[in-house]
């Protein structure tokens, strides 16, 4: 089922060729949840919370002491696939990228 029309087609085709644009939407898109409240060498600490899924534990263990370990899983688990599903939308995207044609072999073999 294709839900895209040729201009649309045309503008991703742009874009996923793109490189640079390409990784700096899907660096935007999945670095709240791979890289927000990661402890990195030279840097400060920064706030742990910005982690999505320490931050959906502390929620359930300060505010909300009625979420139990079932929901926060359940939580954890809806979250994960979601992320999954962003990476398979990438995927998608990656099927209209241009194939780079094999490079003919110029040098001469008389030689």
């Amino acid at each position: 089922m294709n839900i895209i029309n040729e201009a649309e087609e045309l503008e991703i085709r742009k874009f996923t060729n793109n490189k640079i644009a390409y990784n700096a939407i899907k660096k935007i898109l999945l670095s709240p949840v791979y890289n927000e409240g990661i402890l990195k060498p030279g840097k400060e600490v920064g706030d742990p919370l910005k982690n999505f899924a320490l931050n959906r534990a502390s929620n359930a263990i300060q505010t909300n002491p009625g979420i139990t370990d079932k929901m926060l899983g359940q939580d954890l688990r809806a979250n994960t696939q979601a992320c999954r599903l962003i990476e398979l939308g990438f995927q998608q995207l990656d099927k209209y990228k241009d194939v780079e044609p094999p490079k003919k072999d110029e040098s001469n073999p008389a030689r």
